[in-house]
């Protein structure tokens, strides 16, 4: 082939689109009033706040989300759900990213709004509907899939019917998993198990399952989840805030795939470097440090906890590594800036210095959204003034203004 036109140049790195294997682009405009909130957050603000959301909330939201995650490099995203996923969609369509979108999948329990619980038949539906509207539009970048919110909130029908549906279809369930620790005692108070216990028990564990936060674990039940493949998302900043250190080494030991995910802008930024610094960090300091290991978690690990990894957990294996035969999502930085300038051993610690910053161009698809630090698929401008306006109207009809 020949090119149409040519990007970067001598001082260009170039790296695969990255990939946030868990995020809430539709608790975008929230950001920054969670800070300092005692647990449990997702009970007490997230989910009265997403049940005020029009969609037209959640469109602008999620087309936020999406900008700050084309500056920080992330091309494809694993959206947790939300109860207007055709907004997500169609910003997604707009703004020219990858996706995996799901609906909020929830049937019982008072920890949410009435407003979000539904039905289990409803639940379900809402999966094949979004399904037969949706799945590989947009040029093939939206993927759906399954969704149990939290164990909290799902009845055991619904555990079970999701599960056999996205088998059928081929596609992920995505779930947070022993993120609480109301979730294990909920667990062992109604099925009288741990969370991935009673997964196991009810016979829906396996490879089509990404499992959020996964924080809270025993040992049968990491066990578990590396015997039947089970994609985990381990969520480093977010988990710090509220849940804990994840047992990362142990799984990794286990065989279980592992990916990254922001868990969302509301409490902290889209950047997937610091993300996985932090990862890197914590890592070492608890795992690492006490048996004199320096590195529990290696470079080359930790890229693909960002690209390959999340691309498996998402079914999404035609991005994730720069190949033939696979879509063109790439980033290009500039390494000649001052956090990569001068550098040695570059393939083993670019992750510790790079930034959003060094970005110039983002590409997904072949196509270029951001070229030479401009964003090329909205007036980005226009959408930072239209979510000043809407996050002052969506506090106040929340209740939180």
């Amino acid at each position: 082939y020949g090119a149409e036109q040519i990007v970067g140049g001598d001082s260009t790195l170039i790296l695969p689109g990255l990939i946030d294997a868990h995020t809430h682009p539709a608790q975008h405009l929230l950001r920054g009033y969670i800070v300092e909130e005692l647990p449990m957050i997702w009970s007490r603000i997230l989910m009265p706040y997403e049940s005020t959301l029009t969609p037209d909330d959640v469109f602008l939201s999620t087309q936020l989300a999406c900008l700050e995650m084309l500056r920080a490099g992330i091309t494809t995203f694993a959206d947790a759900g939300s109860i207007h996923p055709d907004a997500v969609c169609a910003a997604v369509e707009a703004m020219g990213v990858r996706a995996l979108v799901t609906f909020s999948g929830a049937d019982q329990g008072e920890l949410i709004p009435e407003t979000m619980r539904f039905p289990t038949a409803r639940v379900v539906g809402e999966i094949e509907r979004l399904y037969r509207s949706w799945h590989g539009k947009a040029n093939g970048r939206i993927t759906v899939a399954g969704s149990i919110r939290q164990l909290m909130v799902a009845s055991p029908d619904l555990v079970r019917e999701m599960s056999a549906l996205t088998k059928d279809y081929h596609i992920p369930l995505h779930m947070h998993l022993a993120e609480h620790r109301a979730e294990i005692e909920h667990c062992l108070k109604h099925y009288h198990c741990r969370p991935v216990e009673y997964l196991a028990n009810i016979g829906v564990l396996g490879d089509h399952i990404i499992a959020a936060h996964a924080v809270l674990l025993s040992d049968r039940e990491i066990r578990l989840l590396a015997d039947y493949g089970v994609n985990v998302v381990h969520c480093p900043i977010a988990n710090l805030t509220s849940h804990g250190i994840p047992k990362v080494t142990q799984i990794k030991a286990a065989g279980c795939n592992i990916a990254i995910g922001t868990d969302g802008t509301a409490g902290y930024r889209a950047d997937l470097f610091e993300v996985t610094r932090v990862l890197y960090l914590v890592s070492r300091a608890f795992h690492g440090l006490p048996v004199h290991d320096v590195t529990p978690l290696k470079a080359a690990e930790l890229l693909q906890m960002i690209t390959t990894n999340p691309a498996v957990a998402c079914k999404m294996l035609f991005t994730g590594s720069i190949e033939i035969g696979k879509e063109a999502d790439l980033i290009l930085l500039s390494v000649d800036n001052v956090n990569l300038t001068p550098l040695v051993h570059l393939e083993k610690s670019a992750f510790l210095y790079l930034t959003p910053l060094a970005i110039t161009h983002v590409i997904v698809q072949g196509k270029l959204l951001i070229k030479n630090g401009d964003l090329l698929v909205a007036d980005e401008h226009e959408l930072l003034r239209k979510g000043r306006d809407a996050q002052r109207a969506i506090l106040r009809r929340a209740g939180l203004a």
